[in-house]
């Protein structure tokens, strides 16, 4: 399905009428093990879409998962992490669908994230709502790589897209936690801002700033979840969004 602003008209009910974006399928969605996962065929199609965000929280878990992560074992990874997961669930057009329900309304999705201590990515090297803005990412697959090669592997945002000629063209961005969430001025990922499982993700001198992450006592290890939002503006310059569609958990480097 292309990518589309629909009018959602509740005129009868008394509420008023608001601009929504169509998600990212869950179909495009593939992860491999916990390590990658990746995004096919980002479409633009209309003036309203902006760029598409993704979104993250950071847990820390006592549990050592090697595999896929599905819904039963993020339990076992961190009580936060299932309880973030079910409270966004029913945003998901997936959800919807499976459960023939109109859902919640993602009109203010942003808020719901920022709810819940998600944020954005950051891009070290480039500015997300550049790199992933319709008009730019318009036929490119997106992966996000937490393959660990060695004890410095820094993650990573891949644009990849396959010309005529059959020529691939690749574009490389180094994944950062984003240094500002609406509304949490104390918020400012210190003093590392790689998405890697690093002591400095315990330490109490940061955990005021650090509250994109969810600490557990004993911890060894850190995962990431992840969901990608499309994102645009109304005719009033007003926020819109798609419904959210989950992309994984995925296992960071130095767990």
């Amino acid at each position: 399905m292309g990518l589309a602003a629909v009018i959602i008209s509740f005129v009868s009910c008394g509420i008023e009428d608001y601009l929504y974006l169509d998600p990212v399928p869950q179909s495009n969605v593939n992860t491999t093990a916990n390590t990658q996962v990746t995004i096919s065929r980002l479409s633009y199609s209309n003036s309203y879409l902006q760029y598409y965000g993704i979104y993250y929280r950071i847990y820390l878990s006592n549990a050592n998962y090697t595999s896929q992560i599905d819904s039963s074992a993020m339990s076992s990874i961190h009580s936060t992490l299932y309880s973030d997961y079910q409270y966004l669930e029913r945003y998901t057009e997936e959800y919807q669908i499976q459960n023939n329900t109109s859902g919640s309304s993602t009109a203010n999705i942003g808020s719901v994230f920022n709810g819940r201590n998600y944020n954005l990515i950051a891009l070290e090297n480039g500015n997300l709502e550049n790199v992933l803005s319709g008009s730019n990412a318009s036929g490119y697959t997106v992966t996000l790589d937490f393959i660990e090669t060695s004890a410095s592997t820094i993650p990573v945002m891949r644009l990849s897209y396959t010309d005529s000629l059959g020529v691939i063209h690749v574009q490389t961005y180094n994944l950062f936690r984003n240094s500002s969430i609406p509304g949490a001025a104390n918020f400012d990922p210190e003093p590392d801002r790689y998405f890697r499982n690093t002591a400095d993700l315990r330490n109490s001198t940061y955990a005021s700033k650090n509250t994109d992450v969810v600490q557990q006592t004993g911890s060894s290890y850190a995962y990431a979840s992840f969901y990608i939002v499309a994102i645009g503006v109304d005719d009033n310059i007003a926020p819109i969004y798609s419904s959210p569609t989950f992309l994984g958990v995925m296992r960071l480097p130095g767990s």
